[in-house]
């Protein structure tokens, strides 16, 4: 088995073994399994004299403890086993360590089976996150012809991904009961249906010449005909409209197909300096659509698919040549009913529609649901965009539009950029392949200038001195782009950053990398630990500390700090914790749009953690799913066992029949939350992570 990065020796070299002369075999060792099976714990009686301990684990009882098997270093007599250990047969042995580095002889083998109970959650959250990476809703809208300035006439195309889109029914019409040439002149008469009661509906007829000239209004008759009558219909071409009374919409006309997709429509518009829309048609069942009577009167012509509940644009014709970036993920599945669903228009967020976007934290969490499932391609997929996407001086964006295939929002944080990092280097670790090492050191690199040291001008009596900061650029209450660096430093973002830089200094040996870790190290142990509290601040300014709370300074702290050797200040963080605890909650409809959510409901009450607390105006209490899951992983490592929390997380997942992990347990659309009960990858990729392979991320250091 591939041995751990934060313990793995350095290749070319063998860890020194006595054969058993110096240290006897380590006495009582005893393994137990716990939560569902992903966590054993390893224990056994100390040896004098012993500086440490090495811990080796395979699944075949004649296993040799030598580094091929070796799973970890300890300075104390247990271990927690994180490593992928559910559903499978596994033998320990230990070897203690004098303190020259010299292992003595190893111990027994024990043995244990560890069950797998939350294998067919897995698979399903799995198969949702395959679904996420595979397709954009794309809908890609086209012409089938060439329609320029000039162009009068009938206009037609296609809309793609029809299996995304809302149902086809079938549609109110109206027709004529034969072909009536431009030419004709007289009387007219066709067919209707799917509309009632017939009396609050007619027909208007109109010739065209130069434009449309109505001929007439015409009543419905009980036998599903309509008639002009005694009125004769002029020279032009015609056309038939089925009106509403009451309001006088246009609810068909003749020679709109009668199976159409419901719930959308095509815009037809011209462009000069400005839209002038022309038209708006149906969307056929077979993905086609058209309009007649379309004069582009020297401007462009455009298409846009439109939600017509809502009115925001899904695709138009303008993006047809879009180059996408179909290998990373879309971070929501957003119901076709939920008003966020599409583009708003204007100037809002650049034009994107939010079920398209993809943050590069949830690409990088997806990198580790794959890797530790085995899924290589996939994971490999997303990096490779990563690094294509990659600037010149390592950083990448926020977040990007997959179907558009541009940057959504601008930013820059090294946050989400560090988790890249790391993601890139757990799948080297799993796969021992070296290709996106480069994706890594580029993202190192950036965190490197964005840290307060005295290579970059600080001074150490800087308050934020060791720490990384933030990024680059913002987003003002407009949603205007805000150039400029960013001065604070998240907690959170520096967690971030120790472990990449941590690692590529294991990797790569490059010496900046590892003295830039333990500048973060210490300065999340003193700038950003709060002492009077025992937890963390959420951050540091150059005016001080910000000591508002947030679930992920207490659990990724936590984690933090058990990998720092502060197990202490990890049960102290973990406590904290629970300051966070939400329980009995649920997921409950509603058509507020505030907190809408017309698709997805719980059967049971849930447990779990509500991501902020003080210093936050009006914090939703609702669970949280990432965060939640987070939390678990804490607690798995500091020895308890999460079976209820797991359960719980089952129930919270059952509310999406394909799987996913819903944001919140309920929506909290305002700024600055912006929490959405949409299934999302950020919980779902947690989920796979935390039930196959939960030691993939954030191993403890090397001792």
């Amino acid at each position: 088995m591939a041995a751990t990065l934060a313990c793995t020796p350095r290749p070319g070299t063998r860890l020194p073994v006595s054969g058993g002369a110096e240290l006897p075999a380590p006495a009582g060792l005893s393994v137990t399994a716990d939560s569902q099976g992903l966590a054993v714990s390893v224990g056994w009686q100390g040896v004098d004299g012993a500086a440490g301990y090495r811990v080796y684990r395979a699944t075949a009882a004649a296993m040799v403890a030598d580094d091929t098997t070796l799973l970890a270093a300890t300075s104390v007599p247990s271990w927690r086993d994180d490593r992928a250990t559910a559903g499978q047969t596994l033998y320990y042995r230990v070897r203690a360590v004098d303190a020259g580095g010299v292992a003595g002889a190893a111990s027994a083998a024990a043995m244990v089976t560890t069950s797998d109970g939350m294998a067919d959650s897995r698979a399903r959250a799995l198969a949702w996150l395959n679904g996420q990476q595979e397709g954009a809703q794309g809908f890609r809208t086209t012409f089938d012809g060439t329609y320029g300035p000039a162009y009068k006439g009938r206009v037609e195309g296609r809309v793609a991904d029809l299996d995304e889109l809302p149902p086809v029914i079938t549609a109110p019409y109206v027709a004529f009961s034969q072909a009536y040439s431009s030419g004709y002149v007289g009387p007219v008469s066709g067919t209707w249906g799917n509309v009632a009661p017939r009396t609050q509906y007619r027909v208007d007829v109109y010739s065209r010449s130069d434009v449309d000239y109505l001929q007439g209004s015409f009543a419905l008759r009980a036998d599903g005909t309509w008639t002009s009558g005694k009125t004769r219909v002029r020279a032009g071409a015609k056309s038939a409209r089925l009106v509403r009374v009451a309001d006088n919409a246009q609810v068909a006309r003749s020679g709109w197909p009668r199976r159409v997709v419901s719930g959308v429509a095509v815009e037809v518009y011209t462009r000069v300096d400005t839209d002038r829309h022309l038209a708006t048609v149906p969307l056929g069942a077979d993905g086609t659509f058209a309009a007649d009577g379309i004069d582009a009167g020297g401007g462009r012509l455009t298409a846009r698919l439109a939600n017509t509940a809502t009115g925001r644009a899904l695709n138009s014709t303008e993006w047809a040549g879009d180059v996408g970036y179909p290998s990373l993920v879309r971070s929501f599945t957003i119901p076709f009913n939920d008003p966020a669903y599409g583009y708003a228009g204007g100037a809002v967020r650049g034009g994107f529609r939010p079920e398209q976007r993809s943050w590069i934290y949830d690409d990088a969490l997806a990198v580790f649901a794959f890797t530790a499932t085995g899924q290589r391609d996939r994971a490999g997929g997303i990096l490779r965009q990563l690094a294509d996407l990659q600037q010149g001086d390592g950083a990448l964006a926020f977040s990007y539009d997959v179907r558009r295939g541009q940057p959504f929002d601008q930013y820059i944080r090294s946050g989400a950029l560090a988790w890249v990092g790391s993601a890139a280097l757990a799948y080297e670790e799993s796969t021992g392949d070296l290709a996106h090492r480069s994706l890594a050191v580029g993202v190192g690199e950036y965190l490197l200038r964005q840290q307060v040291s005295p290579t970059n001008g600080f001074d150490p009596s800087d308050q934020r001195f060791g720490s990384v900061l933030g990024g680059y650029g913002r987003y003002d209450e407009n949603f205007v782009f805000v150039a400029g660096p960013i001065a604070w430093a998240s907690t959170e973002h520096n967690i971030d950053a120790y472990f990449l830089l941590r690692d590529l200094g294991y990797l790569t040996g490059d010496d900046r990398y590892a003295q830039a870790a333990s500048m973060v190290r210490q300065s999340l142990l003193t700038h950003h630990w709060n002492s009077a509290e025992e937890r963390f601040n959420q951050g540091v300014s150059g005016a001080g500390p910000d000591t508002a709370d947030a679930l992920d300074l207490g659990s990724w702290g936590g984690l933090f700090l058990l990998a720092v050797g502060e197990r202490t200040k990890a049960e102290r963080s973990a406590q904290y914790v629970g300051r966070f605890r939400v329980t009995g909650a649920d997921i409950r409809r509603s058509s507020d749009p505030g907190s809408f959510n017309e698709t997805y409901t719980s059967a049971g009450p849930i447990d779990g953690y509500q991501p902020y607390g003080r210093g936050y105006d009006d914090p939703p209490r609702v669970v949280w799913a990432e965060g939640t899951l987070g939390a678990a992983l804490l607690r798995l490592r500091l020895g308890h066992d999460i079976s209820a929390d797991l359960q719980s997380m089952r129930r919270l997942q059952a509310a999406d029949p394909a799987g996913g992990f819903v944001q919140v347990t309920q929506g909290r659309a305002a700024p600055p939350y912006e929490f959405h009960v949409w299934p999302s990858v950020a919980g779902t990729a947690w989920a796979v992570l935390l039930t196959r392979d939960p030691g993939l991320l954030w191993r403890p250091d090397r001792r």
